[in-house]
């Protein structure tokens, strides 16, 4: 195909979904979850292309906050939910697959989300993963990989903290600022900001539409 005849449009996210009124801590207490310590949440697959060892990793060094991994398929979550025992950790809880609405109660209750993917994910280097647009409609700090899609969307230290994504290290150092500025809310707020601006399903449909008034 010519390239004047092809578009390509970030996904995004769905602002139907009633984020009502209750605070961070009302959510937290219907969900029964342990107010006092940071809550740090992943959400999406456990295949082994995810990276999600480092997550265990994680929960190793960073002992006083409290770690969340929701989804599947069900053979991995109890696989490191093993690994997890076998090494003593103890900060990290695995959920499973959630429902939608549950998703959207752990994305507003946590502190930082976290961002990760691999190498070894075969799109990795075009893909526009909807969790981003779903963490970014939070309004909390996201933390992870800041490979060069999600650079289209996402600025580090403007509306995230994108680390290296071939740097453990750097992920680490990125958390660290992270939980640095939890009680400051502006680069998550900025990443909401976003979203609604560019990335809600029906702005996607205007753009869509717009380009084909054009052509």
């Amino acid at each position: 195909f010519s390239e004047s005849k092809i578009y390509s449009l970030h996904d995004g996210f769905d602002d139907s979904i009633d984020k009502g009124d209750e605070t961070k801590l009302d959510i937290r207490n219907r969900l029964k979850i342990e107010d006092k310590q940071i809550m740090i949440t992943y959400i999406g697959s456990l295949y082994k292309d995810r990276g999600i060892d480092r997550i265990l990793e994680l929960a190793e060094i960073f002992e006083d906050c409290n770690f969340y991994v929701a989804g599947g398929p069900d053979n991995q979550k109890e696989y490191f939910q093993k690994q997890s025992s076998l090494r003593n950790i103890n900060n990290i809880f695995f959920l499973g697959w959630i429902d939608r609405l549950v998703v959207n109660d752990y994305l507003l209750s946590s502190d930082i989300l976290l961002m990760l993917w691999s190498r070894q994910v075969p799109t990795i280097d075009y893909c526009s993963p909807m969790k981003v647009f779903e963490y970014m409609s939070s309004g909390n700090l996201i933390v992870g990989d800041g490979y060069p899609t999600i650079r289209e969307v996402l600025t580090d230290g403007k509306n995230a903290l994108l680390s290296n994504p071939d740097s453990f290290d750097d992920l680490v150092v990125k958390l660290e600022e992270g939980l640095e500025q939890v009680s400051n809310p502006i680069i998550g707020m900025r990443a909401r900001e976003l979203a609604y601006e560019k990335y809600t399903w029906k702005k996607r449909a205007e753009q869509i539409i717009e380009i084909m008034e054009n052509i």
